[in-house]
């Protein structure tokens, strides 16, 4: 799959990152999302193209109710 993204698409003709492509994925309850979780990818994507990646793709993704209900409830934060 990496041989295709460096032959094809917006990536023609560009030049292959040093130690190759990342995408970030941030998983967490999130409850609620803010600003700090978007920094924390800002973060990350400075850091990895500092290491020579380049980064794809950046993912928020906020665990199911399942997770996050009974957490929230022994914090005291679930209404």
């Amino acid at each position: 799959r990496r041989a295709a993204l460096e032959q094809g698409g917006a990536l023609a003709g560009a030049i292959a990152p040093a130690k190759g492509f990342a995408v970030l994925l941030s998983t967490g309850a999130m409850n609620p999302a803010h600003r700090g979780h978007v920094q924390l990818l800002h973060q990350a994507r400075a850091r990895l193209e500092q290491a020579g990646y380049a980064v794809l793709a950046a993912f928020l993704s906020p665990t199911h109710d399942g997770y996050v209900q009974p957490k929230a409830q022994n914090l005291g934060t679930f209404a």
